[in-house]
């Protein structure tokens, strides 16, 4: 529609409007010009705007309060057991907690005796990757995580692929305790295809994983031995 050359010229007036903070109680007035026509918009009684100071402050609360919030909801999702979400200096491995820690920005192959304190060092800095980095993170035991992979492929052979993709959507990613059992075919493939989407670049998950086996034993738990090789040489690379 046409502009109306009246609405062009229309004359303005000055309204000074009187604020007092209601959190800090600073007064300012603020000069607002408006068009004449408008009445609606009244001098004074204006108490619902915080000063400059106080609505900044309000901000970064509120974004500290959203924060907050989302860290909750990814520590509940990822699925820590509770008793690794504190650490416990005299019960757990202190040096390889700090070596965890030092290199959490990458992929990991955590070794080591049984009862070495493996998964209370990796558990317990994947709960720091959220609470002080706001990561998505995961926690699974490799059992749990091969029978999921092998009820889907018996469903379905089409969801594979997006059950690995489900499980390499976030930030890191614990598979914990693999090696006690020999691990199946099935089982080695979707390990394999984890492992190398990650280790060509197609996913950024990064994937810690805690054995009772060295890396140089790691590839005689396979069932299939050739794939255990590929698995090691993607792990040891």
């Amino acid at each position: 529609q046409p502009v109306a050359l009246a609405d062009m010229c229309q004359k303005t007036k000055i309204v000074v409007y009187h604020n007092t903070c209601p959190i800090c109680g600073r007064e300012n007035d603020d000069a607002i010009e408006i068009p004449e026509s408008l009445t609606e918009f009244m001098p004074g009684g204006n108490t619902k705007n915080l000063c400059d100071s106080c609505y900044e402050q309000k901000q970064q609360f509120e974004e500290f309060e959203r924060q907050k919030r989302r860290r909750e909801d990814f520590l509940q999702k990822a699925d820590i057991p509770e008793d690794f979400l504190t650490w416990d200096k005299d019960k757990g491995d202190n040096q390889l907690a700090r070596k965890v820690l030092d290199n959490a920005d990458k992929s990991l192959f955590v070794c080591g005796r049984n009862a070495a304190c493996k998964t209370r060092a990796t558990a317990f800095n994947l709960k720091l990757q959220i609470t002080k980095e706001s990561r998505r993170c995961k926690f699974i035991r490799w059992s749990d995580l091969a029978l999921g992979y092998a009820r889907t492929c018996r469903m379905s052979s089409e969801n594979s692929k997006g059950y690995i993709d489900e499980f390499l959507s976030y930030d890191v990613l614990l598979i914990d305790d693999i090696g006690k059992r020999r691990i199946t075919e099935t089982a080695g493939e979707m390990l394999y295809d984890m492992i190398d989407l990650v280790y060509s670049g197609a996913k950024k998950t990064k994937i810690w994983i805690t054995s009772n086996k060295t890396l140089a034993d790691f590839a005689d738990a396979f069932e299939n031995l050739d794939l255990g090789d590929a698995v090691v040489s993607r792990l040891d690379r």
